[in-house]
């Protein structure tokens, strides 16, 4: 579109030296890029005209009243000058003008373009005096809810320069932790329990739980349980986008009480496998004795962890021979257990 804009010239000649008196113009306004906007001047018959344009290019033909302006992109207030020379040589003041170059709409979205699924994102609107989104909202601030891969398009316009679009795409990652395994399945008190998460991607990073306490964070740790009893496991992951998840799972930890009685000790004072000792596992506490084969209890102990040196509770030494061993404990899951062997002492 071509518009004009008429900049009034004149003065008054009061002698050949005298100054020329100038009005200043109007203000135009442009869109940025406009091409062959023409300007001009009342023309003087014999003058010259000297153009100055901030801002465009300008074609002025043997320094005519009128010139085509075409106008850069940079928006903003430019200014025009120009300056009369009458047929006498003499110059006349500088006449000023401005020209507002608005920018052209220029439509951008700023917000993430990778999601996790029903991750809440927020688009921003720049680029326009005026925008639309294709959700028909006009707020400059787009917030929504994201569950699948999503495209959302923001028109910017101005009345007078025209109108721009953008694109924005969102890639939505799902990230689900299904379930973890841990080996063995039913595992005892005292043995090292491994965990593995499964998931629909690789983990990044994880932290897990027994009990809501936290106890470890490597992708796939171990753990062993020192009580018989149900743990609730929880483990929390972020993937690689950032996605988080949880799974939970009741661990079963069985309770496997064992003794280990010797069989036979050598009593002799050469301090190899002299003395008798209970080992155990699974027990919270306990109790022994000791009985000759003819009933007589030779030793008692009320401390299933003591080690005996084959010596009756009066401190004589036990003959050899074949004894019994009667434990009574108290296992960590609270039950009663009973435990009997042979004990062979030899000198």
């Amino acid at each position: 579109m071509r518009k004009h804009l008429n900049i009034l010239l004149g003065f008054l000649l009061l002698v050949l030296t005298s100054p020329v008196f100038a009005q200043i113009s109007v203000v135009d306004t442009v869109c940025a890029g406009a091409r062959g906007e023409e300007y001009r001047v009342l023309s003087t018959p014999g003058s010259k005209y000297f153009w100055n344009v901030e801002g465009g290019n300008f074609i002025n033909s043997n320094n005519s009243s009128n010139i085509s302006v075409d106008w850069g992109f940079t928006p903003g207030l430019k200014k025009i000058i120009v300056i009369e020379q009458n047929n006498k040589g003499c110059f006349g003041d500088s006449i000023i003008t401005y020209v507002w170059v608005k920018p052209l709409p220029n439509a951008r979205i700023a917000g993430p373009q990778i999601v996790c699924k029903g991750e809440q994102v927020s688009l921003k609107a720049l680029g326009g005096p005026n925008i639309m989104w294709n959700t028909g909202s006009t707020e400059p601030e787009l917030n929504v809810a994201i569950d699948y891969d999503s495209s959302f398009m923001l028109y910017a316009f101005d009345n007078m320069c025209g109108i721009d679009s953008a694109l924005h795409n969102i890639d939505v990652r799902e990230f689900e932790v299904f379930s973890f395994s841990n080996y063995p399945e039913s595992p005892k008190i005292e043995e090292e329990v491994t965990f593995t998460p499964f998931s629909n991607d690789n983990l990044l990073l994880a932290s897990w739980y027994i009990n809501d306490e936290y106890f470890s964070s490597d992708i796939n740790p171990q753990y062993t349980f020192n009580k018989p009893g149900d743990y609730n496991v929880k483990v929390e992951a972020f993937n690689k986008a950032g996605c988080f998840d949880s799974a939970s799972a009741i661990v079963k930890v069985i309770n496997d009480a064992k003794v280990f009685i010797p069989t036979a000790i050598t009593s002799n004072g050469d301090r190899l496998n002299d003395n008798f000792k209970i080992s155990y596992s699974g027990i919270a506490y306990g109790s022994y004795s000791i009985y000759s084969r003819w009933g007589n209890k030779v030793f008692e102990s009320q401390n299933i962890g003591d080690e005996w040196n084959a010596k009756q509770n009066d401190g004589y030494p036990i003959p050899e021979g074949v004894y019994v061993v009667y434990i009574k404990a108290i296992g960590l899951d609270g039950k009663a257990y009973t435990f009997e062997s042979t004990l062979t002492i030899l000198k």
